[in-house]
């Protein structure tokens, strides 16, 4: 009976330490994973720098970067076959359109900076997608809160005019180098289209992030699962398609492409939308009158000195040039920028430094909710204040070095929000003369609209949710009056195509996919780049921080260092990691040193590619 009471007593104790070890385990795992980080090897610096496996290499005539996994060569060939960098930019754009479907296509829109070094000017392509005649102002009010199921963001209403192929074809006409034919640009595309590629990492999570939509829409589901496994497609099988590759050739051969996609092609389309769709309880708004309507607008690029002899060139309205122009010039500030040479291997001033950038970012956002497109909304105070060295001056005596304040304190000048834009896919180059191309294009969300046209195999966008639909968001605030939607109007978005040169030319070509996080990495790598002086690898290998003003915390990646996220809690700022399969902002960059040596990067967060010579 003893020996069985003590056998008791034992069962109990094991029992009460496995139960333990359990909920201390179950309590563990609710916390964020961190991966194994590839801290950089022997480094002191207290700045969370990363040394991944991405493809850096050094150039001395040209190069191009992409967030393709296959596309960076289809530039390469056209700069040895002596086009320049605009046309180099145009034939990897259509080969991305292929490649990476669920981020861009001929049925979204772009934003694009072109710079000539000969003339020392820079020209702003905006080709972003308009909003169709039918539009207005309430129109998506009696829609679902879920934004991924809002009619803003999935189906026939969801979707604007495109403005992709008439970016293209502007480009080429104007300042194409003349060497190289329009069908040549299509090379690779169409051989991508029709042959297939292999299946990346980033395509294949996008499909399984939108699994319920692809399977729930015939024509979507009848493009990306595999007739073979019935189902979608996987990481290293090969992915055609031929009803794409059809569209391409045709535009290829055209002899006016921009009226035939805007007539012919968008007849086609129409056709699609309004007699064979997946949204049978939805009514397109898209008409043949908003096809021909569709004009590029193009104007000088948005261009500020800003500092050491360094000149930013990036986007106008309704892009965020200006907001990306406002970060560097407050975190440049002389009361500021002399952390900068300590930050990296003094503790104290590498978390001032971020305490100061999440302060800049949320003095940044806060001026945003006030932008949208300026041939309709009137932001010229708005602007005045983004470029006003006095405000800036003011911004920077306000940024108290001891705390953050809530974003709803009034500390910011904020009374409203913006809806903030998603996915995006961004090309920069190089060529031998010194010209650069930084292009940032996009479908918005994966998929776009999660509309598919049978007919021409295009994704269209869902660029409509990038408007303020009207509705007051989950912080009880209501919404900003710019950026409404509008009849012809063009949305606000983050993409921040940019070229930063001094007087031997270009030293940094650079642009960002991800969204709200755009602007903010684009900010952070350059800052690192051209004044911290990291190699354009290190710089956008390392780990960062990202702040919107709402939500109103400081979302971090895994990898970014713990003991400086410590340090900006006591300063009263909110951490949230990034969740699992966000994979931030993707910044694609060409650094070019004052030597003349040219390095290119991808970033390692999706895989893309580099070429050059």
């Amino acid at each position: 009976m003893q020996k069985t009471g003590w056998i008791l007593i034992t069962v109990g104790i094991l029992t009460v330490i496995v139960v333990s070890t359990v909920l201390i385990v179950k309590k563990t795992s609710n916390k964020p994973n961190k991966p194994d980080c590839p801290y950089c090897p022997g480094s002191t610096s207290k700045l969370g720098e990363l040394c991944t496996k991405s493809e850096v290499h050094s150039y001395t005539k040209y190069a191009v970067s992409t967030d393709s996994n296959v596309c960076a060569n289809a530039g390469k060939e056209i700069l040895d076959e002596d086009g320049n960098a605009v046309d180099a930019a145009i034939a990897v754009l259509l080969c991305m359109g292929v490649t990476i479907p669920e981020s861009m296509g001929l049925g979204g829109g772009s934003m694009i900076i072109i710079y000539n070094k000969t003339s020392d000017y820079a020209r702003f392509v905006n080709a972003r997608e308009m909003a169709p005649a039918a539009a207005y102002r309430d129109m998506y009010n009696s829609t679902k809160s879920d934004a991924q199921y809002s009619s803003s963001a999935l189906g026939l209403q969801a979707i604007g005019v495109p403005g992709e192929l008439a970016g293209y074809w502007h480009m080429y006409r104007n300042y194409g180098s003349g060497n190289i034919s329009w069908e040549r640009l299509f090379k690779d595309a169409i051989n991508f289209a029709e042959n297939g590629f292999t299946v990346g990492n980033h395509l294949e999570e996008a499909m399984s992030q939108r699994r319920n939509f692809i399977m729930e829409h015939e024509h979507l589901k009848n493009v990306y699962v595999n007739p073979k496994t019935e189902d979608l497609y996987k990481h290293g099988e090969i992915f055609r398609q031929p009803q794409l590759a059809e569209t391409l050739r045709n535009l290829s051969l055209a002899q006016d492409p921009h009226q035939y996609f805007y007539e012919e092609i968008a007849a086609k389309i129409l056709y699609d939308l309004y007699e064979q769709n997946d949204f049978p309880n939805q009514k397109p708004i898209l008409t043949a009158k908003d096809f021909a309507s569709y004009e590029i607008i193009e104007e000088e690029a948005y261009s500020f000195d800003i500092k050491d002899g360094i000149k930013l060139h990036t986007n106008k309205l309704p892009g965020s040039g200006a907001v990306l122009s406002f970060i560097l010039r407050i975190m440049l500030h002389p009361k500021f920028h002399h952390l900068y040479p300590n930050a990296k291997n003094d503790y104290n001033e590498a978390v001032l430094f971020y305490h100061r950038l999440m302060e800049a970012y949320k003095f940044a956002y806060s001026r945003r909710m006030y932008l949208g497109d300026d041939r309709f909304d009137n932001c010229t105070n708005v602007l005045s204040q983004l470029t006003s060295k006095d405000y800036i001056d003011k911004i920077v005596e306000k940024i108290n070095d001891a705390t953050t304040y809530p974003s709803k304190s009034g500390f910011y000048d904020v009374d409203s929000f913006q809806e903030l834009d998603h996915g995006t896919a961004h090309v920069s180059v190089l060529d031998k003369h010194g010209n650069a191309v930084a292009a940032s294009t996009t479908v918005n969300l994966y998929f776009g609209s999660k509309v598919i046209s049978p007919s021409t195999g295009l994704i269209l966008n869902d660029q409509m949710d990038d408007f303020n639909t009207g509705k007051t968001n989950a912080f009880d605030l209501p919404p900003a009056f710019a950026n409404t939607v509008a009849a012809g109007k063009r949305p606000l978005s983050s993409m921040s195509p940019s070229v930063f040169v001094d007087e031997t030319g270009p030293r940094l070509i650079i642009g960002a996919s991800g969204g709200s996080k755009i602007t903010t990495a684009v900010a952070l790598v350059s800052l690192r780049n051209l004044w911290m002086n990291d190699d354009i690898k290190l710089a956008i290998d390392s780990a960062r921080v990202h702040h919107q003003l709402f939500p109103t915390n400081v979302e971090n990646e895994a990898c970014f260092p713990t003991n400086i996220l410590d340090s900006l809690k006591e300063k009263n700022h909110q951490i949230k990691q990034i969740e699992d399969g966000d994979r931030g902002a993707i910044v694609m960059a060409i650094s070019r040193l004052k030597n003349g040596t040219i390095r290119a990067n991808s970033d390692w967060r999706k895989g893309g590619t580099i070429a050059g010579v």
